[in-house]
């Protein structure tokens, strides 16, 4: 009678499967996220990979940004690669995979690329109950020698009596396969050591990485661009509204003692790329001089919507250029309900202009 009714089971585990010699957190600079690759040795012709990998990207994004704390953009480009997918991968157990590939794979400009795999998802029915399973292995890659530096794999199942699986598909129809997914991609990102760099400050849904902000010269007007549309998933039941993001980013640096002003251009560059932005070199960061402007703001969207199972979901990272010098001076993300509540890292960790030198 109570499997009738429907107590629910879920289980995850996560466990990292190797660590090189070599590795250290701190060490590990921005990240390119690839697409997750469909490895599952028994795939369900029902089940759409396009979305269910999304959605798996989505929570190992969350997870190795917000809850471990590293610098991490999604990109749909997988880089000068013949073919991407797991035998590339991890040729055979425990093999890694050939350094030069790897120095192929990804945006040219990243340093590390993370690859997820999805190795399992699954659907099952039993007499009185059905659930779903997932399982997600992540590989971390340093470009710059070709190695494998980490690997985790996170696993998760979930299993209903018949009668609330039936109301929750009802109005999902794939919940199970969406929650374990999601809990599998969230499970495999924590177990990424976390880095101890006391320039990362971190708080409940925000980053922000100071870099030399604190000792800028001359900080005081600043140009915030345009909004890169950088959105993971699309979301067509919520129109994409880049000028107020634009606008509430102004009105936060004000707030904070600075000349902000919304413009309408990146300088030499037409629109850049989210990839072009995270990982900027001095050149690009010198052509994104405006007149008038030293310092310049570029915030990139990279969720903007409503999703299943996560619901209104807004994530936003911004990043301060000083075009005399090209660096990144500063760089916050964070992820909100609301895209007011996605520049918190703005509010919460961009100093005042009072405490800066003049």
């Amino acid at each position: 009678m109570l499997a009738l009714l429907g107590l629910a089971l879920i289980t995850g585990c996560a466990a990292p499967k190797y660590i090189s010699k070599d590795f250290d957190a701190d060490k590990v600079g921005a990240v390119a996220c690839l697409p997750c690759i469909d490895a599952r040795a028994r795939p369900d012709p029902k089940h759409d990979f396009k979305y269910f990998g999304s959605q798996a990207t989505a929570a190992v994004v969350c997870g190795t940004k917000f809850g471990r704390r590293y610098q991490l953009v999604y990109t749909t480009y997988i880089g000068d690669v013949a073919e991407y997918s797991a035998k590339v991968i991890e040729p055979a157990p425990d093999k890694h995979a050939d350094p030069a590939v790897v120095k192929q794979m990804g945006p040219p400009a990243a340093k590390w690329v993370l690859v997820p795999v999805c190795e399992d998802l699954n659907h099952w029915n039993a007499l009185l109950a059905q659930g779903a399973s997932a399982k997600i292995s992540l590989y971390l890659f340093n470009k710059e020698t070709g190695e494998l530096w980490w690997k985790g794999c996170g696993a998760a199942s979930e299993s209903y009596g018949f009668l609330i699986s039936g109301i929750a598909e009802l109005f999902d129809k794939y919940a199970y396969e969406n929650d374990v997914i999601m809990m599998a991609g969230s499970t495999a990102s924590g177990t990424l050591p976390r880095p101890k760099s006391a320039a990362i400050k971190a708080g409940r849904g925000y980053f922000f990485n100071r870099g030399t902000v604190q000792t800028a010269a001359g900080l005081q007007r600043i140009a915030v661009t345009p909004t890169i549309d950088g959105r993971r998933r699309i979301s067509e039941k919520n129109p994409y509204e880049p000028k107020p993001f634009q606008d509430k980013i102004v009105k936060v640096l004000c707030g904070k003692g600075f000349d902000a002003a919304p413009v309408d251009s990146y300088g030499q560059q037409t629109v850049p790329s989210k990839e072009q932005v995270s990982f900027a070199d001095v050149a690009f960061g010198k052509s994104l001089g405006i007149d008038g402007y030293r310092y310049v703001m570029v915030p990139v969207a990279e969720e903007m919507g409503r999703f299943p199972r996560f619901g209104h979901f807004c994530e936003a990272t911004m990043y301060l250029f000083d075009t005399a010098t090209g660096e990144v001076i500063w760089q916050g993300t964070s992820f909100d309900s609301s895209p007011e509540g996605s520049i918190k890292a703005l509010g919460k960790g961009f100093p005042k202009r009072k405490t800066l030198p003049k």
